[in-house]
This record gives C-alpha cells, structure tokens and sequence, in this order.
C-alpha cells in the first residue's frame, strides 16, 4: 500500500511502475489463498481489512487507469501487462464471497472504498462489483438485530433477523453523494448500477419491495449529483442554484436530514457568494426549523458545520438565529430580521430567563426599527 500510495518512481518510469504493478498483483494473489487458509479459523478481521483496503488501493492508482492515458500508451499497456485492474478486481470480489457469515463485519464499512473502486470506468469491473452492493443489502436484512457479527442467532430465532439494510442504505447514500461530487461515475455507470441492482432486487422475494425502492432512489440521486457536477463550476447562478435546490429538494423526499443540512449550507454559500444575503438568511431557516428550543443533545444529522461547538438543539437554534438575523441586516430586510429578534425575545424572557442576552437584543432591536425609519422617510 506504502509502495503505492508514495511511488518511488517518477512517472514516465513505465516499464519499472507496470513491472512494480505485476508483482504486487501476484503477493495480493499469494496474500489471498493465504488469508483463505490460515486466517479464517478464528476470523482475523484485520487481516481481512487490510487486504481489502490494500488491494483497492492498488486497483485505484492512477497508473492503473488507462482511461487518462494516451491511445499510444494504454495500447502498450494492454499489450504487454493486460488489464491489471480487471485481475485485482476478481481477487476482491473471490475474498468477498469467501467472508461467508462474516461480512457482516464489513457492512456497512467496506461501501465507500467498493463504491469507489466500482466507479473505475471499466466496463468488465463494474459488473463483476456492483453486485457486491446487493450482497451487502442481503447480508443486512437477514442479519441478527442483537448480534452483528454472525448469522447464528437467527438461525436459531428466525424473529431475530434485522429485516432492513438501513446503515448500508445511509452509507451508501453519503458515499455517493461524496464519490460523484468528487469526479468519480458517470451516466454509463449510473445506468449500469440500476440494471443490475434491479435484476438482482426483482428475484429477491424478501428484497423485491424496499430493494427496488432503494435502487430507484439510489438512480435518481445519482442523476442529481451528475447534473450538480456538470453545472456547479457553470458561469450562470441559475443553473448553480437550480441544481443546488433539485438535491436539497431530493433529500428532503427520502428524508435524509444530514444530507438536507449538508446542502442547506451549500446553497446558504451559493447565496453569500452572489451577496443574496436574504436569500442565504431563507436557506438558514431551513435549518433551524428542524431544531426544538430545549436542551435535547443534537444527534449527528442535525449538527451543523457552521457551528461545530453546538451540542444542543437549542445552543444550536440560537447560533443559527444569530446568523440569520446578520444576514437579514446585511440584506436590509429589518422587518424579518426583528421577526427572527422576537422569537429569541421569548425565549430569553420567559424560557431561560437570560436578561443580559434579552437587553443586548432589545438594543439590536432598536437599532432595526431606527433603520426602518430612515427607510421610510
């Protein structure tokens, strides 16, 4: 992985980078049967995991993807060193296979780095991988509620089984959102994820329903994040606004929250950059009616970047509310900035009886009517 991730050599070393390629390909293969053998009695997971991560780091490098090259210099490499990628994508999926009852173990940490390997624009490697993404939903739903590491329990109790793929699904979707964002897959892939997740959801009796629900959704994100990525860098703030507001749209259907946030921050950003600062106030808004006024502890998905330091929905709510008042001054909208005033007004007189933060508001407060005035007249 080390002679991977740090080449030693420069990059117009060919044959020394592809001779390199070749021989770790073989030890992976070597490393394989051996970690088949003698470490599967007991299970060592980090052996496992090593392996796995090791070789995607190899099936990804860019040495490897010939798609960046030349015709002149991909036709060499095919000619004398074939395809390495296809070979090391077959190692991976045969020790996925051979996990038998532990891959559980993997779900749902092994979705990121196979969603990406499966995103390398090689026709022969995607199919032998997607199919991967429906063992792990399979996997999930008959897994044990209790016990996570094995099938036992629900062998022996068949009401243990989990019935559902929901961290697979979650992951999932953040991986995709991550992965296409960043420049990996394309419509090819999307179209070829659909077909084969559906193939395999459709002779599923017990994943026909949530399965095809699941790979629909799974489509229609992608098509998203494809046209997000296509026009984000697009001179027209339209077209960078629309496409924004389609994926904050989307989320807010499948009621991803964490994602929503994530893209409530982006389009919030979108509107500083245009100086849209009511707009951005709006966008904010968004946010902050998904938080109570109480001292509940935030979860994880409706933590917000913005303020980090926030543990609880109201510290949250408050810091947001602060922010959203700034940006309706800035954008000389006094009306809804006092709005926002008197809420937090409430709060502080009758809630948490905060009267030093209640006098420093009232103040703030003047000041918006006294601007109200000068509009006017």
């Amino acid at each position: 992985k080390e002679l991977v991730s740090k080449p030693v050599f420069p990059n117009d070393w060919l044959d020394m980078i592809m001779h390199q390629n070749t021989v770790i390909l073989e030890s992976l293969r070597n490393f394989a049967q051996i970690i088949k053998d003698h470490f599967f009695e007991p299970f060592e997971k980090q052996v496992w995991s090593n392996f796995f991560h090791c070789s995607i780091a190899f099936l990804i490098q860019p040495a490897l993807q010939l798609d960046q090259f030349t015709g002149n210099k991909t036709s060499i490499i095919l000619t004398r060193y074939c395809d390495i990628r296809r070979e090391t994508a077959k190692e991976i999926c045969n020790m996925w296979y051979n996990l038998g009852e532990h891959k559980i173990i993997f779900v749902p940490q092994m979705v990121g780095p196979l969603l990406e390997m499966s995103m390398i624009p090689e026709t022969e490697l995607r199919k032998s991988t997607i199919p991967i993404f429906f063992d792990m939903m399979q996997c999930e739903f008959v897994s044990s509620k209790f016990h996570m590491e094995s099938f036992g329990d629900t062998k022996r109790n068949i009401s243990h089984i989990k019935g559902n793929f929901r961290d697979f699904e979650k992951e999932m979707i953040e991986k995709l959102d991550i992965l296409v964002e960043g420049g990996r897959g394309d419509h090819e892939y999307k179209d070829l994820f659909s077909e084969i997740m559906m193939n395999l959801c459709v002779k599923h009796v017990a994943l026909r329903h949530d399965g095809t629900i699941f790979v629909n959704m799974a489509t229609k994100l992608m098509e998203r994040l494809l046209e997000y990525r296509f026009l984000i860098n697009d001179e027209s703030k339209e077209n960078r606004m629309s496409c924004t507001v389609s994926l904050l749209q989307f989320y807010s259907e499948v009621n991803r929250k964490e994602m929503y946030i994530r893209y409530v921050n982006k389009l919030c950003d979108l509107h500083m950059e245009f100086d849209n600062y009511p707009e951005a106030a709006f966008t904010l808004k968004l946010h902050s009616k998904l938080l109570l006024w109480n001292d509940t502890q935030l979860s994880p998905l409706l933590r917000s970047c913005r303020h980090p330091h926030c543990m609880t929905h109201r510290h949250l709510k408050e810091e947001l509310y602060k922010e959203i008042i700034r940006f309706f001054d800035d954008g000389k909208m006094w009306e809804c900035a006092l709005e926002v005033c008197k809420e937090m007004a409430q709060q502080y007189e009758y809630e948490v009886f905060d009267y030093l933060s209640l006098s420093q508001l009232h103040i703030q407060m003047s000041q918006f009517y006294r601007k109200l005035l000068y509009k006017i007249y």
